[in-house]
């Protein structure tokens, strides 16, 4: 085709080139978005999307009487106990769980009965 040796491309550099234009074919370079714009105060009220639940360990674990100790988290969330909804910093060692434990509820107790 009367193409100079110096202008011609190897093979794997000629592939290269077709792969990335027909992955880039119908794609706006120019920037532009389609679509309703977005604004910064909407990203602001989008609800956090929260990952999967951790697992409740299975009875035998639970009453198992070994290694379960409160410990103080960081952080409090809502009592995994199912008929309790309030909120506690109290988190079992070996369940991994938030349990209530004060003294006017004692879900810690309870779940591991």
């Amino acid at each position: 085709m009367n193409v100079p040796r110096k202008k011609q491309k190897d093979l794997l550099a000629f592939k290269l080139s077709i792969a990335q234009a027909l992955c880039m074919q119908g794609k706006d370079l120019s920037g532009k978005k389609r679509g309703r714009p977005s604004s910064d105060v909407e990203r602001e009220f989008k609800k956090k999307r929260r990952g999967p639940t951790k697992a409740i360990p299975t009875q035998d674990v639970r009453a198992d009487a070994v290694g379960h100790w409160p410990q103080i988290d960081s952080v409090r969330q809502r009592c995994k106990f199912p008929t309790c909804t309030d909120h506690t910093s109290f988190k079992c060692t070996k369940c991994d769980v938030n349990l209530c434990l004060n003294k006017n509820k004692n879900c810690f107790c309870a779940f591991h009965e």
